[in-house]
């Protein structure tokens, strides 16, 4: 599909030969329109790539909201997982390394928050073992 009486292109459907998943685009009456992996395989897992060192960014409202920037040769990524009722969703580190650190960090001085502050004095029930920014393991107890 072009723009500007054929001379820009717009959008490009590339030919695959004996394809059998594809993606389905659906309105919707409700807000939802879709689009939607589909085809003759048990799992279809739709891809999004940019091209070169480009971001993949979703936006609401033309506000950026999510992105995906480009780390050359990545082999280790971040994977996110939905949960049943009474689960915990979960963040995970995954990929090619063995023992792979989550790193949440802020921008500038920004800090990680975690939950709320509650004053008083707590008896120590264990521990939580993390890394500090400069990559010392510390122990934060917990109550």
């Amino acid at each position: 599909f072009s723009t500007n009486n054929f001379g820009s292109p717009a959008f490009a459907i590339n030919h695959t030969a004996s394809a059998v998943d594809y993606l389905a685009v659906t309105g919707s009456t409700a807000g939802y329109p879709a689009i939607i992996a589909q085809g003759a395989s048990a799992n279809v897992s739709p891809v999004i790539t940019s091209k070169g060192s480009g971001s993949v960014i979703l936006q609401t409202g033309g506000a950026t909201q999510f992105a995906v920037v480009h780390t050359a040769s990545a082999v280790n990524f971040l994977q996110v997982q939905g949960a049943a009722t009474g689960g915990n969703p979960v963040i995970s580190a995954q990929g090619s390394d063995t023992n792979i650190d989550l790193l949440l960090g802020g921008k500038g001085t920004g800090v990680v928050k975690f939950g709320t502050y509650t004053a008083g004095v707590v008896a120590q029930a264990g521990y939580i073992t993390i890394k500090d920014a400069a990559g010392n393991t510390r122990r934060l107890l917990v109550g």
